[in-house]
């Protein structure tokens, strides 16, 4: 059997996942960015390869610190993927919007595509026809708007999101959940709508920690994949085993 690690380390999490013969098979969440940490959750099982894209601090020697036991990928600016890149500055791109761009590519091969990930930050990555991932938008993630409002007022206090959003809030709590929950709603809705308009033959997914409530309430056809981003890490780490590369 063919096993392959794949690690994604975002804001909120440090998320492991392994793959096998192409199906996610395990997956956890690290306390650690450490080799340590990573070889204990690989355990006995024969990693072929990993592939790591991470926005938080690891060790310079995890490369080597892995290499007795697989060899590691870590995805960055000059990394090849499966798809073109015509984003100007390349070395800011956040690996999950990349990864995100690949997999729905490969999702949806023949089509324009919209790669949407819900998660510390929300973004929209745009992939055309042609296979060329072209940019897109940053917007806060729902928890962020919930803690901004929170923070950045002297009354409104900070909310869970789970429970009822209705249209018109009936006191402060609904007022805010409607708010965030509503508002980011037609954000994405407003979104998709223009980028039809530019891409037309559009196709929509959504990934990311949020994806699922997002998509419960979006309620319009839009693909949900909650590991969209780790998905397309795998999908980069086959294109360069499958091509040598690694």
């Amino acid at each position: 059997m063919d096993y392959k690690l794949v690690l994604d380390f975002g804001n909120t999490t440090l998320k492991a996942l392994i793959f096998r013969d192409g199906r996610l098979f395990e997956q956890g969440i690290l306390e650690a960015p450490t080799s340590e940490e990573i070889l204990a959750f690989s355990g006995s099982k024969p990693i072929k390869a990993a592939i790591l894209g991470s926005v938080v601090r690891h060790s310079e020697n995890l490369t080597a610190e892995l290499a007795p036991f697989f060899p590691l990928l870590i995805l960055g600016p000059t990394t090849q993927i499966p798809i073109g890149n015509k984003y100007e500055s390349q070395e800011t791109l956040g690996y999950d919007r990349i990864a995100a761009a690949v997999e729905a590519g490969q999702l949806f091969p023949d089509s324009p595509v919209l790669a949407i990930v819900a998660g510390t930050c929300i973004t929209y990555n745009i992939v055309d026809r042609k296979s060329n991932f072209l940019g897109g938008a940053i917007s806060p993630g729902l928890q962020m708007r919930v803690r901004a409002m929170h923070k950045e007022t002297e009354k409104l206090p900070l909310i869970d999101l789970k429970g009822k959003h209705p249209f018109i809030g009936n006191n402060t709590e609904t007022s805010l959940r409607s708010g965030v929950m509503n508002g980011t709603v037609a954000e994405i809705e407003g979104m998709v709508y223009h980028y039809l308009k530019l891409h037309p033959g559009l196709q929509t997914v959504i990934g990311g920690g949020d994806s699922t409530i997002l998509a419960e309430a979006l309620k319009n056809g839009i693909f949900a994949r909650p590991n969209l981003v780790a998905e397309g890490l795998y999908r980069i780490l086959e294109y360069h085993v499958s091509n040598h590369l690694l």
